[in-house]
């Protein structure tokens, strides 16, 4: 038995509401007390029900019915009776009866009452406006919004590729107050400034917009072309392209363009490239060499402004060289090598493909030497301003140099036995009718050099190892190089026919040594007579001073030259 009833209020998650109205009723709608909160008693001691409190045996209905909610939320319109009963006893006290009236309540038949308020919703879109892009530029895909709103309402996260005509909506959302935020939509290339709406009021059954404004701004840096040339003019229809980040179209201007030799662009910042058209810019009698910024890229940071520097150097053409090779100058015997500053000239040393170009160049006739001159070559690796580009570039010219697959040439790497064999073969005319006999030597069937190796053979310029072999991948000897290179000058040496006042050296003092006259006609400048097939020295000749004769050649040749043959 309960004299009082409980009454609790809940949302739809059945989680404590406050703020509700309740009026209790009789049956003819007059209202008995008004209750608040979100849980409340209605009991039978409240004054309010004295006089409706039924006889014994008897009940009463009255109904509790919800006149206001709580913000956001819609009453409970439905009336729950309550129902008070009357039941009366007797009991013997001091030789008296007494009657007791007890009074029992229920509501919704029970002792317990627990009313649900749905939730008042509305809907909320979220849009999405852009502006200032441009051509391919588009928002990222997963530019991100989070969408916050009332306490009960989870905060929900979506990515612009989830937006539908740039609108995101969504339905039956607990109404209150709702804000946005972005992130992620920044776009390359250009500076963003994203504006946030105000927070808005959901309101019930009604729709509310949030919208997120992106203004992009293309960053941008200026490039210019400045446009140098030396020896002749450009002309007016030599082509640069420009080529730039991803979604740059590449732009050509012509010189002409070129006001003053200077061209500007605004462009997005990034990585550039400016690239001359060399066929385009090429003058008739000329040869064109393209240098400076050429082809190189170049990173435009936003405001800034990058120059391109191309410089075009032209070269008025020489006339053609004769035909067949260069000529080796057989008459004249100087020696050609010089020794290092200890005092030594280490036979059994190596020697780099530069020191052996040089020596070459230095044993061309003099009027070899000027028909084949050029200070410019195509080596990737042989500047004008290395020591032995004269002497590179004018054996290029002649047709003795060919390099590597690379473009290289490889100044400064020792050259190999089979290297030298090719070298010293293109000062024949043979090699042009090729080779068809059997291998010279035992280890070059399988040689680059194979055909090389056995015709330079044929014609007694080089000699192999005991053992019948040749070894041309073999760092060759400053000694095997000197006895090459006087067979190929058509010298004899024989060491009982020499002077006694020659240079000597203390390393090729052993007279047993196969290349001690080797050495000797290599570094001793001399007359002779040729006797019986040898050399007979006559006379001594001061030490070429190597360096000024370069310079002299340069002066005569092509005096802008910067490149000298060293000691």
């Amino acid at each position: 038995m309960h004299d009082s009833v409980t009454v609790n209020k809940v949302d739809g998650n059945n989680a404590a509401l406050a703020g509700a109205t309740f009026t209790l009723s009789k049956a003819d709608g007059t209202a008995v007390q008004t209750y608040t909160g979100g849980e409340f008693f209605i009991n039978t001691e409240d004054a309010a029900l004295a006089d409706l409190l039924p006889a014994a045996g008897e009940n009463v209905t009255l109904t509790l019915t919800e006149t206001a909610a709580p913000e956001g939320y819609t009453a409970d319109a439905t009336g729950h009776p309550v129902v008070i009963s009357a039941t009366s006893s007797e009991e013997l006290v001091d030789g008296e009866f007494v009657t007791t009236v007890t009074y029992t309540m229920t509501i919704d038949n029970a002792e317990t009452a627990t009313i649900s308020n749905p939730r008042d919703t509305g809907n909320l879109t979220v849009t999405k406006v852009a502006t200032g892009l441009e051509g391919d530029a588009v928002v990222p895909a997963d530019a991100t919004f989070v969408i916050s709103g009332p306490s009960d309402f989870e905060p929900v996260t979506v990515t612009y590729d989830q937006f539908t005509n740039n609108s995101y909506t969504l339905s039956n959302v607990p109404t209150g107050t709702y804000s946005v935020t972005e992130s992620g939509a920044d776009v390359t290339g250009y500076d963003l400034t994203t504006t946030l709406p105000d927070p808005v009021a959901v309101t019930k059954g009604n729709t509310s917009t949030l919208t997120v404004t992106n203004a992009y701004e293309k960053i941008t840096a200026t490039l210019k072309i400045i446009k140098t040339a030396t020896g002749a003019t450009v002309p007016d229809t030599a082509k640069f392209t420009i080529t730039g980040p991803d979604g740059f179209e590449a732009v050509v201007v012509t010189y002409q363009d070129l006001k003053d030799g200077n061209y500007s662009l605004t462009v997005p910042a990034g990585s550039y490239t400016v690239t001359e058209n060399k066929a385009s810019a090429k003058v008739s009698g000329y040869t064109l060499k393209v240098t400076g910024d050429n082809a190189i890229a170049k990173d435009l940071a936003p405001g800034a402004t990058v120059e391109f520097n191309i410089n075009n150097q032209y070269k008025k053409n020489s006339p053609p060289p004769p035909p067949g090779p260069p000529e080796l100058d057989t008459e004249n015997h100087f020696g050609y090598i010089i020794g290092y500053v200890d005092g030594m000239v280490r036979p059994e040393g190596n020697i780099t493909r530069g020191e052996v170009v040089t020596i070459f160049f230095r044993m061309l006739t003099e009027k070899s030497r000027h028909d084949y001159w050029s200070t410019e070559n195509d080596f990737t690796d042989v500047p004008k301003e290395l020591w032995c580009n004269n002497a590179i570039s004018t054996l290029a010219n002649g047709g003795i140099l060919t390099g590597y697959p690379d473009g290289s040439f490889k100044p400064n790497n020792t050259i190999t036995r089979g290297e030298l064999a090719a070298m010293a073969s293109r000062f024949l005319d043979c090699t042009k009718d090729g080779y068809s006999g059997q291998d010279k030597f035992s280890d070059i069937s399988d040689s680059w050099a194979r055909e090389i190796i056995n015709i330079v053979a044929e014609n007694d310029l080089v000699n192999g190892y005991e053992d019948g072999t040749f070894r041309p991948d073999q760092m060759i000897t400053r000694a095997e190089t000197m006895a090459i290179i006087n067979r190929l000058l058509k010298r004899a040496p024989d060491a009982n026919y020499m002077l006694d006042d020659m240079i000597k050296w203390p390393d090729n003092m052993d007279t047993s040594k196969w290349y001690y006259a080797v050495v000797q006609e290599a570094t001793n400048s001399h007359e002779y007579q040729l006797v019986n097939g040898h050399e007979v020295w006559t006379k001594l000749l001061e030490v070429r001073d190597w360096a000024a004769l370069e310079k002299e050649w340069s002066d005569a040749n092509s005096s802008t030259s910067p490149g000298e043959v060293v000691n």
